[in-house]
């Protein structure tokens, strides 16, 4: 899931409220911007970037650390499982882990959404008292 958001002097005005308000930390610029939420576990971001209709595109997925941890783990899921599953010649292995795998997808998906939506709910309140403020 992901939204757009108009680049305009609000925008950036409510981005830096963001981060200078105690709710999100991370750095704003011109052409993107990188957030982590405060009260969390910190382990989804909110990137933005600038496309060709200076809009800028908003997304969520995992910190750096945990993003790169997460792929070593499919990863050596996947090479055991099967490598189990040809030694022992018993799929229930590859079937549970590929089972554990979905069930992980559809929690992430879950959590990032709630992150985009926690997000918006947040910058749309901002942007309405930057509005009155000018």
């Amino acid at each position: 899931m992901s939204i757009t958001l108009i680049k305009t002097d609000y925008t950036i005005s409510a981005l830096h409220k963001l981060v200078s308000g105690g709710k999100y930390k991370g750095f704003v610029n011109m052409k993107e911007f990188e957030l982590v939420r405060l009260k969390s576990h910190k382990f989804y971001r909110v990137k933005g970037k600038l496309n060709e209709k200076n809009e800028f595109v908003v997304e969520t997925d995992f910190i750096k650390s945990l993003k790169i941890l997460v792929k070593t783990f499919n990863i050596f899921g996947v090479l055991t499982s099967l490598i189990l599953a040809f030694v022992i010649s018993n799929w229930t292995l590859v079937i549970l882990y590929f089972v554990l795998r979905l069930f992980m997808e559809l929690y992430t998906r879950y959590h990032e959404e709630r992150e985009i939506r926690l997000f918006s709910e947040a910058y749309y309140g901002l942007i309405r008292e930057v509005q009155h403020n000018y």
